[in-house]
């Protein structure tokens, strides 16, 4: 397995160096009337200085965490990706010790959320495009899917109260479907509000809190597990993130605009 999933990304790393191009006016297959409707919609934003330096610095950091859009956006993604690393951690441990499924129906039922979390994170963008496609601002397209993706997620709290397992799958479906909603909303969301000459340093520091939500839930989960022997506050934890998540798009992220620094 670690040969076969190893390989295939070395083998992808060769394709993307072949393809990847730094900007579109570099890209010699773009046409010029595809080259305007980029630029027309700011998406074909000069980075560098002369001399091929990029404009952003760590020292900027401090600048983007002092904007209160960007820390709502920064609590929330780490709200969300702690949900997403229960279900790669401890989801299968869950189903098996806490609901007592067999390891052949724990394996065979986990694929269900995952399936559902995939379509989740397809549903997000479509809508959020599909509510600018019909007039409605900019700030709300992006953000309902993501407000409601992180509320709808807390839907995981549930399974502390019932037991049989097509509702336990049913209620970690909706929770990872959510998830996936609001996460790959947000992305979306983030390209919207970055600083024009910033984009990249500021997808690092989205991503950084993101991987600090997802490195801190199973480590915060396995002390609860091993003070109270179950996982119900666990759930509760990961709800309780969702749920702050949630609050920090409606009151922190004011407006989808770029923010500048």
């Amino acid at each position: 397995m670690f040969y076969l999933t190893g390989g295939l990304g070395f083998a992808f790393a060769f394709v993307w160096l072949m393809w990847i191009r730094n900007s579109p006016q570099s890209d010699k297959r773009v046409s010029t009337a595809e080259l305007e409707h980029i630029e027309r919609g700011g998406g074909a934003v000069e980075t560098a200085h002369a001399g091929g330096r990029s404009r952003a610095k760590f020292s900027d950091i401090p600048k983007l965490l002092r904007k209160k859009r960007m820390l709502g956006a920064l609590i929330g993604q780490f709200a969300n990706t702690s949900t997403l690393f229960f279900f790669l951690t401890w989801f299968p441990d869950y189903l098996v010790e806490q609901k007592h499924f067999t390891l052949l129906k724990a394996g065979i039922m986990a694929i269900i959320p995952y399936l559902c979390a995939l379509i989740g994170t397809m549903a997000g963008g479509a809508g959020s495009d599909w509510m600018l496609r019909r007039g409605v601002a900019t700030s709300v397209a992006r953000k309902a899917p993501i407000i409601t993706g992180l509320i709808l997620s807390m839907i995981i709290i549930f399974d502390n109260f019932v037991t049989e397992p097509a509702l336990v799958i049913l209620f970690f479906s909706i929770a990872f479907f959510a998830q996936g909603m609001a996460s790959a909303t947000a992305w979306t969301l983030l390209s919207d509000i970055a600083p024009a000459d910033q984009i990249g340093l500021t997808g690092g520091l989205f991503n950084f809190f993101a991987n600090a939500g997802g490195a801190l839930s199973p480590f915060v989960i396995s002390i609860i597990l091993g003070a109270t022997g179950s996982f119900a506050y666990g759930l509760v934890y990961i709800a309780a993130l969702a749920g702050i998540g949630a609050l920090s798009y409606i009151f922190l992220v004011d407006r989808v605009e770029r923010i500048v620094i």
